[in-house]
């Protein structure tokens, strides 16, 4: 459709494998970096990112080129096998598997329409299967 606007926001948040308290001050600066350099390569663009010991939160704008569970596929993929590599951690590092509940992305999309029309916005609450689990959407007046 001609002049079509879209605009795609995730919040993804994710956990170290058992929750431990692994990630630590001396390279959680570094591993957002990398993961940055991830989403940008990937042509999406990184708003923000931060995180506790034993999970991250990052915040991407993303285009409608690529899936979100891929992406977040190549993200959790790739930096853990970087940081098992750079042998931060003593033991195997890996990010929380995708069966467990706690892996939730909150979306929200807006469609701009031409000039004069209304904006459509859209929240939806995706689970670990893929499944919605909740969907509220409006137009703007």
């Amino acid at each position: 459709m001609a002049n079509t606007y879209t605009q795609i926001h995730i919040q993804a948040v994710f956990a170290v494998q058992n929750r431990d308290c692994v990630i630590g001050k001396k390279w959680k600066d570094e591993l957002y970096k990398y993961i940055t350099g991830i989403i940008q390569n990937h042509n999406h663009k990184l708003l923000a990112i931060n995180g506790m010991p034993d999970h991250l939160h990052i915040f991407f704008g993303m285009r409608p080129t690529q899936s979100i569970s891929d992406l977040m596929q190549q993200v959790k993929g790739d930096s853990s096998k970087w940081i098992n590599e750079k042998k931060f951690i003593h033991s195997k590092f890996s990010w929380q598997g995708t069966e467990r509940k706690e892996n939730v992305l909150w979306t929200f999309l807006a469609k701009r329409q031409p000039a004069g029309e209304r904006c459509f916005f859209l929240w939806k609450i995706t689970g670990s299967s893929g499944n919605s689990i909740h969907t509220n959407a409006r137009r703007s007046p």
